[in-house]
């Protein structure tokens, strides 16, 4: 719906047309704030200071007064929960390394496309979802996406533009369904007020002195005939039906266990000091200190006047010099206890100086307890089950289910990434080059993705070869490894594919092929074949002047390779040639 001036002063004052979702702008904003309390890197307060309440208030309900004071003593930003979650969003950042993706685009004709193509790669490439886009997941995952226009056109055709708003610099809007937008006012810088709606981009200048008012005529307006608002909510997933603007990022699940896991980590400070300085305790001594002159004497450690009233320091009464420098000197803490006497019947005949330390077990447990919950955490919100791939006891079933479990962690993150890129480039596209050029687009991040390093899947097709696993696991396995390795690297990958067919014994040593042949199991050229196959491929290159990749790049696969084979088989049986003439010599 376009919005008139009177339309957007009324929204400024909370009349009129205003929406009625603002409790659920603040609920989206403190959720947010909860968040990057755990996920984003700050070192202080400030940045988010209502969710350092929010766990402050928690924990005076959990601490008496003395306790509180040094639990907020021990705080320290960046909170102790942080690098916790650079480890799960460094995992979740393999949303964008899929093994499998696909985008295509359908353009009225090719030209279009390869125009866009090029645009692109310049302004609108995956870097930006990788890398931005991220960020605004840990960090800003309730802001809203911009599709925008320069205000003034230079090249041939427009140059849209995409950037996100942080919720709390919206001053109000009407969603549609908690994700798209019918129109949204936004503060900008220099005194400005944003206005995007279905029918135009608006620029206006806030009255001096009122943040409530605006100048009637708009700096900048350009019209756009997209029939719809170029702005949405950047993540699609609300935390529920009822609430879809608050939404939900993969740490909203936990945020109950990280606070709770963040005051044991506090907590646990707290100990390893009793545990580092333990108590000190000693019989009390009777103290004679006495200044005549004033009356001042000793009473348990503090001063007295001879009317029996505490000589004050401050608020506190004055320490005895003479008892404060028998004290314990330095860290820890040192109290004293009545010594035996008649008064308490010689009860307490302990020795007379004792040190109070912590029980390894309690240590032990704090530690554990904290891991626990440190993995638990990690594990539910990656997937990750806990079982380590590197075990032999782990069989292919097991293997198959953690990748299951690993590859579910990311549909969440990767079907919200794919909604709003695919929404954003559809918009760009239709800016640039008008609704009837662009008919539309597919966009998958992948079925499958690296979720494990090359080295990993190495060890993990060594252990299956180890293990005697059939040929067709070893080659999935095996394949995945270069997959990974050379995932950067098409020509690497491409000369591996060539290699693998040429290979006669695929997952064979050199010398269990040469029992092989021994055993009459396999001839005499397949045995030299396999063992010299990296120094014929190197000798085929060097006679042909052409690489294998090159080679025979106008026929099909199957042809290719038997040519190859063929020049592979007159080296080996021109070695053999050798052999024999050298068992005749001998």
């Amino acid at each position: 719906m376009p919005l008139s001036v009177d339309d957007i002063k009324d929204i400024l004052k909370g009349e009129g047309i205003a929406p009625k979702n603002q409790m659920m702008i603040q609920r989206a904003i403190q959720h947010e704030e909860r968040v990057r309390f755990h996920s984003e890197m700050s070192l202080s307060k400030e940045g988010v200071s209502e969710a350092y309440k929010t766990f402050i208030k928690l924990v005076s309900k959990l601490l008496p007064k003395d306790k509180l004071e040094m639990f907020k003593t021990l705080f320290q930003f960046p909170v102790a929960t942080v690098p916790l979650m650079d480890e799960v969003y460094t995992y979740l950042r393999k949303v964008f390394d899929g093994r499998n993706p696909v985008t295509t685009y359908d353009f009225l004709n090719k030209d279009f496309e390869l125009d866009w193509m090029d645009f692109r790669e310049t302004n609108l490439s995956e870097r930006f979802w990788e890398d931005k886009g991220y960020e605004m997941m840990k960090s800003g995952i309730n802001s809203l996406v911009m599709v925008d226009l320069p205000t003034e056109q230079e090249g041939e055709r427009p140059e849209p533009y995409t950037y996100f708003v942080p919720l709390k610099n919206v001053v109000a809007l009407q969603d549609i369904d908690g994700v798209e937008i019918e129109w949204v006012l936004f503060n900008l810088e220099d005194g400005k007020l944003g206005v995007f709606d279905d029918t135009s981009y608006r620029v206006f200048k806030l009255k001096e002195g009122y943040q409530k008012d605006i100048e009637v005529v708009p700096e900048v307006e350009n019209l756009h005939d997209l029939g719809y608002c170029p702005s949405r909510f950047f993540w699609t997933s609300g935390i529920n039906n009822m609430m879809p603007m608050v939404k939900k990022s993969p740490l909203s699940t936990y945020l109950g266990k990280l606070d709770m896991l963040l005051f044991y980590e506090i907590a646990n400070e707290h100990l390893n000091l009793f545990a580092r300085f333990p108590i000190y305790s000693a019989f009390a001594e009777d103290c004679e200190y006495e200044v005549r002159e004033t009356g001042y004497h000793c009473v348990g450690g503090s001063l007295m006047d001879r009317n029996g009233a505490y000589i004050l320091d401050g608020q506190d009464p004055k320490e005895c010099p003479s008892c404060s420098k028998k004290k314990f000197n330095g860290p820890g803490a040192y109290v004293t206890i009545e010594p035996p006497s008649r008064l308490n019947e010689g009860a307490d005949l302990r020795n007379p100086v004792q040190i109070t330390s912590i029980p390894k077990d309690s240590l032990d447990y704090n530690n554990e307890d904290i891991a626990d919950r440190r993995a638990k955490i990690s594990n539910a919100i990656t997937g990750f089950q806990g079982m380590s791939i590197n075990n032999k006891a782990v069989n292919e079933k097991q293997v198959t289910a953690i990748f299951e479990s690993l590859e579910a962690a990311l549909k969440m993150p990767q079907k919200n990434f794919e909604k709003v890129i695919k929404w954003v480039e559809s918009t760009a596209c239709r800016l640039r080059y008008g609704k009837d050029v662009f008919q539309g687009m597919n966009l998958s991040l992948g079925t499958e993705h690296y979720i494990m390093s090359s080295n990993q899947l190495l060890e993990l097709y060594l252990s299956h070869k180890e293990q005697g696993a059939p040929f067709g696991v070893l080659d999935m396995w095996e394949d995945r490894y270069y997959e990974s390795e050379y995932r950067n690297d098409p020509l690497r990958m491409e000369r591996y594919e060539i290699e693998k067919n040429l290979d006669p014994l695929r997952h064979i040593d050199n010398d269990d092929a040469l029992i092989m042949c021994e055993g009459s199991k396999i001839d005499r050229v397949t045995y030299l074949t396999k063992v010299n196959l990296s120094s014929f491929v190197l000798r085929f290159e060097r006679e042909n002047g052409i690489s294998i990749i090159d080679f025979g790049a106008n026929v099909d696969l199957g042809k290719k390779i038997e040519s190859i084979k063929a020049a592979f088989e007159v080296y080996a049986n021109e070695m053999l040639v050798v052999e024999k003439v050298a068992e005749i010599v001998e």
